[in-house]
């Protein structure tokens, strides 16, 4: 099959076949996208089921490093799992490839992650003697993004249909990483809703602020200047901001503390953190010392008070920045 005929379908087909329990244990993953490179990634940690998975970057491995990975028992586990990412144009994984006359005799499971958009030709030439299983990953074209969105939206337990689905690609775009990032805030967003979102519902929340703005409000109540946090929320809405996009940050912020907490009080790591929000790292860093000194009871009472004024918003904009003003009052308190 030529490349350019590849398409998603040949993505999610190609995962399919790999999750398989006879799958071949060497696999090969291509093609433009790093964002679903990283997700097969994530998958392959996840096939490990709490296997360590040791990830390695292509350069400055060597012939013997590639055996090792392929062919060497563990003394502890009966198979090991390894990552290989960005690979080149070296020869030296070309090299330990020749010398194995089949799958059959690789011992470990390992990803081989290109850096580009292809293999190499004498690389691919291999994989193909072999009849390496090869991942390709091409994104979603347009008329494919909404069912893409609805699927990706059932991950963070969010129930939309592909209008609503629509409405979130036209507001955030395809870029996959910002609709996932957009999607995940949603869901904490809409958290205590157990039916589909419509579009009449979701439609507020998508007159977003602009992302320095969500951040600056997050800063505001992290480090105690109340004061500009409530001078903040009058010039927003003001100028005309959404109350409800508002209303968004506050009740995200909320959560988001509630669930650090939660998971610093069970000993989880930075790292650990981060996974299980599904967060960058930084953010999680910068986020716990705050959430550490503050009380869940705060948190718990700005959250009511969240779920309160969205009844309230649903039916009236009266008083809307007194309302939003009162529950940056709440998470002001020490």
């Amino acid at each position: 099959m030529k490349k350019n005929n590849l398409t998603y379908k040949h993505f999610i087909e190609a995962l399919k076949e790999a999750s398989k329990a006879d799958s071949p244990k060497l696999l090969a993953v291509h093609g433009p996208s790093n964002y679903l490179k990283i997700k097969v990634e994530e998958w392959f940690t996840k096939q490990a089921a709490g296997r360590p998975v040791e990830k390695r970057g292509f350069d400055g491995l060597i012939k013997a490093d590639y055996e090792d990975m392929l062919f060497q028992d563990s003394i502890f586990d009966p198979e090991s799992y390894y990552v290989v990412r960005d690979v080149d144009k070296k020869g030296e994984l070309t090299q330990a490839l020749r010398g194995t006359k089949s799958q059959d005799s690789i011992r470990n499971h390992v990803l081989l992650l290109a850096k580009g958009k292809s293999f190499n030709p004498s690389l691919n030439k291999e994989l193909q003697r072999l009849q390496v299983k090869t991942i390709p990953c091409f994104e979603p074209n347009p008329y494919e993004m909404s069912t893409f969105t609805v699927s990706l939206a059932k991950k963070f337990q969010l129930k939309i249909a592909p209008p609503t689905a629509k409405l979130v690609i036209d507001a955030v775009g395809t870029d996959l990483f910002k609709l996932e990032n957009e999607l995940r805030k949603l869901s904490l967003i809409f958290a205590e809703e157990p039916g589909e979102i419509s579009v009449d519902h979701l439609k507020p929340y998508l007159e977003v602020l602009r992302e320095e703005h969500a951040f600056k409000i997050d800063q505001c109540i992290m480090s105690g200047h109340a004061a500009q946090g409530q001078a903040l929320l009058h010039n927003l809405l003001k100028r005309g901001e959404s109350h409800l996009a508002i209303l968004g940050i506050l009740t995200h912020h909320c959560r988001k503390a509630l669930l650090i907490k939660q998971l610093a009080k069970e000993g989880k790591q930075v790292k650990e953190m981060s996974q299980a929000l599904g967060l960058p790292f930084g953010v999680v860093k910068n986020f716990i010392p705050y959430a550490r000194r503050s009380s869940a009871a705060k948190f718990k009472s700005a959250l009511f008070q969240c779920q309160e004024a969205d009844m309230i918003f649903k039916s009236s904009r009266i008083q809307s920045e007194l309302i939003l003003s009162d529950i940056l009052a709440t998470l002001a308190q020490d």
